[in-house]
């Protein structure tokens, strides 16, 4: 089995610059991908589904 990294909402708010309340808006607008839950309260992404969204944002420059 094949264990995928996880980015929590703090790890990509770090990696971002960014506010966890700016990670969390853009959550709710629709503009970062939905997150999966991580023992229920945590927030957390794939590294391959934020790595996706970030190229996706370098390609529509």
């Amino acid at each position: 089995m094949v264990h995928q990294k996880i980015i929590t909402q703090a790890q990509l708010a770090v990696l971002l610059h960014r506010s966890k309340i700016t990670i969390w808006r853009w959550i709710k607008d629709g503009v970062l991908p939905q997150p999966m839950r991580i023992n229920g309260t945590v927030l957390g992404w794939h590294q391959e589904i934020i790595d996706e969204w970030l190229k996706s944002l370098n390609n529509s420059k």
